[in-house]
């Protein structure tokens, strides 16, 4: 008869914790449990496995409801590959579906969506602020849109799996002074898009 250990991670050692991990100072729990829930993967892909956990740890139950929510076993066929299905569910919006930035370029103005390393500048300038950052928030929503369709279109039509896509009702515009750091033109409670 097979022995199923816990798998959870405790900070403490405890009368069952056998083996000590390589990263910081973890052991696993290795309290007897029921087996590791496996649950096979509708489109061929390979099993959902999840635990084995301890009662303490919570259990079949979570081990249940782990499997159930992994991608392999969530994602539709239409996917494909596990592969295909890592990529989809990693897909994800960046700063260009946040930030509208309208800089002062001499007497025009020009626009970017994003700030940091995720920055595409719009083609063109314009003659006033304003102007510049209407054509800004027009881009980002038409960006916005495009981008969230694509990501559900990668997921077999649904955005219900992978990692969560909320995609906000109105980009943040950022006004930085000339020649300064579109960061620098946050407010503090934005630091983190």
């Amino acid at each position: 008869m097979t022995t199923h250990k816990c798998c959870e991670l405790v900070a403490e050692r405890g009368p069952h914790s056998a083996e000590r991990l390589a990263i910081g100072d973890y052991w696993r729990c290795g309290a007897p449990s029921a087996p590791a829930t496996c649950l096979p993967c509708p489109a061929g892909r390979r099993d959902a496995v999840a635990g084995p956990y301890c009662e303490a740890h919570g259990g079949a139950t979570r081990a249940q409801r782990e499997a159930e929510a992994d991608w392999l076993y969530v994602a539709p066929a239409s996917v494909g590959s596990e592969y295909d299905v890592q990529n989809a569910g990693c897909a994800a919006l960046c700063s260009e579906h946040v930030y509208v930035v309208v800089r002062a370029e001499g007497t025009r103005y020009t626009v970017a969506l994003g700030i940091g390393s995720h920055t595409t500048t719009l083609r063109g300038s314009h003659a006033s602020a304003m102007e510049a950052e209407k054509y800004g928030r027009a881009a980002w929503a038409t960006r916005l849109a495009r981008d969230t369709e694509t990501i559900r279109v990668m997921r077999g039509g649904t955005l219900a799996w992978g990692m969560s896509i909320a995609p906000r009702e109105a980009p943040i515009v950022l006004h930085p002074a000339t020649k300064a750091s579109a960061w620098d033109a946050l407010p503090s409670a934005d630091v983190t898009p």
